[in-house]
């Protein structure tokens, strides 16, 4: 079996619809991959190893910093 090269266009396609619909499997047989490709490269990407250039939901302490400045936003103009 001949190893294929995926651009990194491709792998963030790949992953950003991986990330939506929250199914690594279904995408990788989707575009004829295997899972675990699929998953390393979701990995990848969460480890900043891929790039940003797709847009990402805001994790969980990323909600919470913004929460917290926007009270404290609040708190200041109140006073």
């Amino acid at each position: 079996m001949k190893r294929r090269k995926h651009s990194k266009e491709f792998k963030l396609q790949v992953v950003k619809e991986a990330l939506e619909v929250g199914n690594k499997a279904l995408v990788a047989r989707r575009y004829e991959l295997s899972p675990n490709l699929v998953q390393r490269w979701v990995k990848a990407y969460e480890e900043g190893q891929l790039g940003q250039e797709i847009a990402s939901s805001p994790s969980s302490a990323e909600i919470k910093r913004l929460e917290e400045e926007k009270i404290h936003r609040l708190g200041n103009h109140i006073q």
